[in-house]
Parts: C-alpha cells; sequence; structure tokens
C-alpha cells in the first residue's frame, strides 16, 4: 500500500485545524464505557438483560458512530463486525453475508436480518440504502432458536429512530468522487401527548468510477431514492402500537466484471456486449403490537413486503455474443410472530412465540443465445457425427435460439420456541432453548429450449416439486456473573437454512442436451422436432436443480468485560462449528457460464475474535478495535473426481480487522463559529479470501485508511471525509469462466480513493 498521498492530507488537515483548537493544558480524565443498550433502550421481547450480559458475541453500533463514518449500507456497517464480510458483487440485487466461515453468494442467507423487529423476509431486500438509523445490533453465531433458520450463524438488528423521542428535523447533502451525491430529509411530528410520526427520505447517485472498455457508460453508475413512515401510539399505559413502512427504488448499472490478470494483478475494463442492468422497488412495513406490565411483556409482530426487480447480464462477460440473461422477479412476503417473556420469579425467566411466514415468488428467466454460441454448439453437434455432406454442413447455421423459463417458488415457514434463563445461583446463570421450525419449498415450472436450424427445434420442461424440512434447534447456555457487567460465557448451539432449487440449471440442461444430438440434426432438416420427455427424465431434473438443507453445530466461550475502572470495553469470544451439506456457489454445469448451489460433505470452521473500545481525556478521544481470526476448511467434499478434504472454504476472509478513533476538541469560546471540531481516522481490511474451492485465486490481506474532519457549528455540521486513502487496489469478487472455451478470469474492482463533503443540519 502507498501511504504517501493519506499521509499529505492527514497533515493538511491537521494544520489546518490547529488555528481552530482551544483546549487547556491539563484534562481531568473521568472517561467511562457506557454500553450502547443503556443508552438507547429498546424494548425487546427476545432479551431479559442488556445484550453484552447474554451469552452471545454481539456487536453494537450507535447513529453517531453510524452517521460519523457515513455507513450507508451494509458492506460498509460490516467493516466494523469481527468475522463478517459483506463485498460488493456490483449490485443491490445480491446480497452475499459470510460470517464466521459460512455464507454463499446464491440461495438462502445464513445471517438473518430483522428491521425495526420484523424479520426480512426476501434475501434481495437485504442490501438497500441504510439511513435514519437510531442503532445496529450484529449477533454472532447461530441465533435459529429464537429468530430461525435465517438465522442460521447469526442475525443483524436494525432500528430507526423511535418517533416517540423528542421530535426534531434533519437535512443532509453531501457529494464526492465518482460525481456523486446524496440527500437525506427526514422529521419527527409530536401528533399529541401519546403518539408521533417521523417521516424521511432519501435520494443516492452517482456517476461512477469504472469505465466499460466499448460502451460510453460507466459500469457502476446508479441512482436510488425511498422514503420512510413510522408512526408510534400509546394506546394505554401499558399496549404501544408501532408502524412502519419503508420504500425504496434503485436503478443501476452493475456486475463490472473486467477481465483480470492473475498473474501480473492488472485489470481491464469491463468488455461484455453489452450494459448489465439492475432495476428494483421494494416495500418493507410492518405493525408492531406490544403489552408490557413489570416483569411480562407479549408482542405482535406483522409484517408485510413486496418486492419487483429486473436484471439484464451478459452472462459471458466477453465482447463476443454468447449469452444474455434477462431476470425479473416478482416476490410478496407476509409474516407473523407472538412472543411472550416473562419472569416467573427471581431465579427463572421465560421466552416463548410462534411464527408463520408465506412468500410468493415468480421468477421469469429467459436466456438468448447469441451468434458465437450457437456456431459453438453447431460444433459440438457435429463432433458427434463421424462424416456430414458439403451441402448439409453449408446449411447448419442455427437461429433464435433462446430458453424462456417461468418460475413458481412458494416458500412456507412455521415454528414454535422457547427458552428459559435459569439462575443456578446468584452469578451462575443456565440458558436452555428450543425451536420446532418446519419449512416448505414448491416449484412450478414452465420452460422450453428453442432454436431454428432448417426447421424449429423445441424442448420443454413443464413440472412441479414439493420438498419439506423438519429440524430442532436448540441451545445450551452458561454464563457467570464474574462481577456486575462482567460475564463469561460457553454455548452449543445448532443452526440451518433449507435446501432450495437452482433455478439457473435449466439453461445448462438444455445445452448439455443440444450438445449430445448427432444424426438427429438430419432429421431437422426434413421438419420441425419436438423432444418429449419421460418420468426418468424429470427425476433427473428434480435431482439436478435440488440442492439440500445446511446444518450447523457451534460450540463457543467468550466473555464481556469492562477493565481499567471501566473505562475499556473488551468483548472476547472462539468457537468451533462444524458445518454438514454446506451449500456453495458454484460454476454451473457444461458450460461453465451460470453459478449453482452445491452441498459439499462436511466442513468446520473455528475462530477467534476480539472487540475492544473505550473513551479518554474525558471523553474527548473515542476509539475501537476489532480483529478476528477464520479457519474454514472442507472436511469431506468430493466434486468431479477432486477430493478437496483441507482446502479452504471460498469466500471466508481468515482476517478481519478495523480500528478507528475519533478526538473532539470542544470551543473553550461559546460565542465562536465552530463550536468543536472531530478529528477521526480508521483503518478497515480483511483476506487472505480464496474465490475458488480449487484454492487457485485468491485476494491477499488488504486495508483501506479513511480520516474525516468535523466542524460542528451548532445546528449547522460539515464534515470532510476521505476513503481509502491509500487507494489500494483490491478484489471484491473473482469468477473463472469458460463459455468460449478458454478460461478467463474476470473480477469486480474495489472502489478507488474517493473524497467528499457533507452538510447537515438538526433542528
Amino acid at each position: 500500500m502507498n501511504f504517501t498521498n493519506s499521509k499529505q492530507l492527514i497533515m493538511i488537515v491537521g494544520v489546518a485545524a490547529l488555528p481552530l483548537l482551544s483546549f487547556s493544558a491539563e484534562i481531568p480524565d473521568s472517561s467511562r464505557v457506557v454500553d450502547l443498550d443503556e443508552v438507547v433502550v429498546v424494548s425487546h421481547p427476545k432479551e431479559h438483560v442488556l445484550l453484552r450480559r447474554l451469552p452471545l458475541a454481539v456487536s453494537m453500533i450507535g447513529s453517531e458512530q453510524i452517521d460519523m463514518q457515513g455507513y450507508n449500507s451494509l458492506d460498509k456497517l460490516g467493516e466494523q463486525i469481527p468475522s463478517l464480510s459483506v463485498p460488493s458483487y456490483g449490485s443491490r440485487l445480491t446480497s452475499s453475508l459470510y460470517l464466521r466461515g459460512v455464507g454463499s453468494r446464491l440461495g438462502s442467507v445464513s445471517v438473518g436480518m430483522y428491521y425495526n423487529q420484523v424479520p426480512v423476509i426476501l434475501k434481495s431486500a437485504y442490501n438497500r440504502y441504510l439511513y435514519n438509523l437510531e442503532r445496529a445490533d450484529v449477533l454472532r453465531g447461530p441465533q435459529g432458536t429464537l429468530y430461525g433458520m435465517n438465522a442460521e450463524n447469526g442475525l443483524i438488528r436494525l432500528f430507526t429512530a423511535n418517533p416517540l423521542a423528542e421530535p426534531s428535523s434533519w437535512a443532509r447533502l453531501g457529494g464526492g468522487s465518482g460525481h456523486s451525491m446524496v440527500a437525506e430529509v427526514g422529521t419527527t411530528i409530536r401528533l399529541n401527548e401519546k403518539s408521533a410520526i417521523s417521516i424521511s427520505s432519501f435520494y443516492n447517485a452517482r456517476k461512477g468510477f469504472f469505465d466499460h472498455a466499448t460502451l460510453d457508460e460507466k459500469t457502476d453508475k446508479s441512482k436510488e431514492a425511498g422514503a420512510n413512515v413510522r408512526w408510534a401510539y400509546l394506546l394505554s399505559n401499558h399496549l404501544t402500537l408501532d408502524v412502519f413502512a419503508d420504500f425504496q427504488y434503485v436503478s443501476q448499472n452493475g456486475f463490472g466484471y473486467g477481465k483480470y490478470n492473475t498473474t501480473e494483478k492488472t485489470w481491464e475494463d469491463a468488455n461484455s456486449s453489452q450494459l448489465n442492468t439492475y432495476n428494483r422497488k421494494m416495500l418493507l412495513s410492518g405493525i408492531n403490537l406490544t403489552w408490557q406490565k413489570d416483569n411480562s411483556m407479549i408482542q405482535s409482530t406483522t409484517g408485510y413486503q413486496y418486492l419487483d426487480d429486473n436484471m439484464s447480464m451478459d452472462q459471458d462477460y466477453l465482447p463476443g455474443d454468447y449469452m444474455l440473461l434477462q431476470q425479473k422477479q416478482h416476490t410478496q412476503a407476509l409474516s407473523q410472530e407472538l412472543t411472550s417473556k416473562v419472569q416467573v420469579n427471581q431465579r427463572w425467566k421465560v421466552i416463548c412465540g410462534a411464527f408463520f411466514s408465506y412468500q410468493w415468488l415468480k421468477t421469469t428467466a429467459p436466456v438468448y443465445f447469441g451468434e458465437d454460441m450457437n456456431r459453438m454448439i453447431v460444433s459440438n453437434m457435429l463432433g458427434n457425427i463421424p462424416s456430414i455432406p458439403s451441402a448439409v454442413l453449408a446449411r447448419l447455421q442455427i437461429t433464435d435460439n433462446y430458453v424462456p423459463g417461468q418460475f413458481h417458488t412458494p416458500v412456507t415457514n412455521f415454528a414454535l420456541y422457547h427458552e428459559s434463563e435459569i439462575a443456578l445461583c446468584n452469578r451462575l446463570h443456565l440458558t436452555l432453548g428450543l425451536r420446532y421450525d418446519y419449512q416448505r419449498h414448491a416449484i412450478d415450472y414452465d420452460t422450453y429450449s428453442t432454436f431454428t436450424l432448417g426447421h424449429v427445434y423445441r424442448s420443454t420442461l413443464q413440472g412441479s416439486d414439493r420438498v419439506g424440512y423438519h429440524q430442532l434447534l436448540p441451545k445450551v447456555a452458561l454464563s457467570y456473573e464474574i462481577e456486575p457487567r462482567q460475564t463469561v460465557y460457553a454455548s452449543l448451539t445448532k443452526g440451518y437454512r433449507a435446501g432450495g432449487y437452482n433455478l439457473q440449471m435449466f439453461s445448462d440442461i438444455f445445452m448439455t442436451e443440444q450438445r449430445s444430438m448427432g444424426r438427429e440434426l438430419a432429421a431437422l432438416m426434413r421438419a420441425d422436432m419436438n423432444v418429449k420427455h419421460d418420468a426418468e427424465d424429470y427425476q433427473d431434473v428434480v435431482n439436478t436443480i435440488t440442492y439440500k438443507p445446511e446444518t450447523t453445530w457451534n460450540l463457543e466461550a467468550g466473555a464481556h468485560l469492562n477493565l481499567l475502572d471501566n473505562k475499556v470495553a473488551v468483548d472476547l469470544a472462539t468457537y468451533y462449528t462444524r458445518i454438514s451439506n454446506q451449500q456453495l456457489s458454484v460454476m454451473a454445469g457444461n458450460f461453465k457460464y451460470g453459478r449453482m448451489m452445491v452441498n459439499a460433505g462436511r466442513s468446520a470452521a473455528c475462530g477467534a475474535e476480539i472487540g475492544v473500545h473505550g473513551r479518554a481525556w474525558n471523553n474527548a478521544v473515542d476509539w475501537r478495535l476489532n480483529y478476528s481470526y477464520t479457519h474454514a476448511v472442507f472436511r469431506d467434499y468430493l466434486s468431479d473426481g477432486q477430493d478437496y478434504r483441507g482446502f479452504k472454504v471460498p469466500y471466508i476472509p481468515a482476517h478481519t480487522f478495523s480500528a478507528l478513533a475519533n478526538y473532539t476538541c470542544e470551543m473553550k469560546d461559546k460565542s465562536r463559529l465552530v463550536k468543536k471540531i472531530i478529528i477521526g481516522v480508521d483503518v478497515a481490511g480483511n483476506g487472505k479470501t480464496y474465490w475458488d474451492i480449487d484454492n487457485q485465486y485468491c485476494q491477499n490481506l488488504y486495508a483501506q485508511l479513511g480520516a474525516h474532519l468535523l466542524f460542528d457549528m451548532g445546528l449547522l455540521r460539515v464534515n470532510l471525509w476521505g476513503k481509502n486513502l491509500t487507494n489500494t487496489r483490491y478484489n471484491t469478487f473473482l469468477i473463472e469462466s469458460s463459455v468460449d472455451g478458454v478460461k478467463n478470469t474476470f473480477a469486480q474492482r474495489g472502489l478507488p480513493i474517493h473524497l467528499g463533503v457533507d452538510l447537515s443540519v438538526k433542528l
């Protein structure tokens, strides 16, 4: 990494700020750490005590840090969480989260998400613009007992600002490199003594950083907008109604994968024959009805989600005309959860509940094959014919080759759960939990392959399949309170995510069928051909498109400590996880042009995490350090005759780390325009990350430096910021494709150095 430019920038910023600083020579140090959930109290039906007293690994980020560091997306938020990796794959479509050796690009997510206590059912809705957040919690390790199959290895909880808090209005306007600009505005209005409403909206756009080699466009150009409404009403002293709705729209160029030279570590601009795009409209809404009295709480949570998107992708990423996928998803989800929390007596606390959700998903995903692919298919077909007349050979040209498809894949989920916390003595607590979880996946497909070769060829697949998964998700944990606000713990928990269907495999099935044609080509010279399929063919289809559920067992030990007279908070965790039928995203089938889900036999992950934060110099300095190490390997995985035992699991960084420090200088002379100045520096990185199961390609350990200089003028704040000041060059994703018969490596580059300024007003 080249730190020269960043050093100069930091020196310039520091020198410019010196005349504005005015502070006493000696600062009495009365700093202490206060847990975030002591400051922002979120009455949660699934917790009896503060998060840092529970037997689990947890990270909490408050609104001040979110705003100051510009955490408006999951990948930025994830940089501050040990073991969590949220790579940017080039669009809002993909929501890939990797935590403690588990995760995949396709299929179900392994890390759940709750937004204002409503579960986000639709995985394509994870990757959203974040704003007006009051706090974000990340619970690491399986949370399935209380949160179900989506929380196989962790949980992200997002809370927007409570409208019943102090009424306020705010606005933010910013701009920066890549011709980027952002605008946010919001207000909270007290309707009466018992009711309040908050309304906020945003607009975010950028021209982009990366060029297309032949098209006059940036491959990362985007614009998005949205609005959020939340209404809270105190129906009585014990009953609260909380209703919210969040709508977002995005239109962007995406998937700017350019050729990457793995030897020289150099990139080429994306050079696909068509521009890749993604558009999405989505709505997330919920109703929370909460009754609370003394040590008891009952909460009903109803959620409704809607998503409609459209992706157009040149799947081969080459300038040649091979393949184009146009995928549209129209999906809705309804969820209902009822949770009860009660303290039976001084030693026994109980949480129990029931959960139901139903998801409708209709996908249309036609694949169009271009002239270059058609020539290759004909060549493969001719390889199966010993000899062919030259007159016939001259007529062998495929046209109108495409694979349309409509797929309905509804998902039903039902669960019952219970968790008890028992005080064995004054300081030793036992947690016992169990969840019964049932999930039913279904698929109805109507797809066919057609092309013209003299006459029309058509092969049709119309069928359906149903599969149900039953799971028991237990949890047992012991926690010991060394002294108030200091806890050590050990736990054993099970995690789970369901199997499903590979819609991407239908194109490969048809292409394999076409490639096997030999003398049948002669029949197309005389008449149309309509291929029929029998029961055995359809069973082969089900076997090809289906992948199994994944389960994990996690053994963990950790501690939540407050050291140095409560000036430093330390969170430690070490774990060992066994994964059965680990779900992997690999290149699909024979032509290696798309991705599919498969199951490895067994895998294992072990690691350690540490998070340290504190304040110093009479709270003038706020600092945080996070580090994790993850060792994730295959224990039993055979594929295409290759034994992958001992190989590293792809997409899992071996190391993640971050550090930040903010120094606040209060002006002694309050008559000055600038009331205080905040200078901040942060660094984050990860690696080594393997991109394939063969462990041929990887991203080595890298780091990015950031800094900001904030001038607080009371109502107005001006924040000058810089990201990736070291201009570190790295990949967020790498893929190998051989659609043209040649192994090509493509990569998605990380953003280069970018600078900007934000202006914010709060009334």
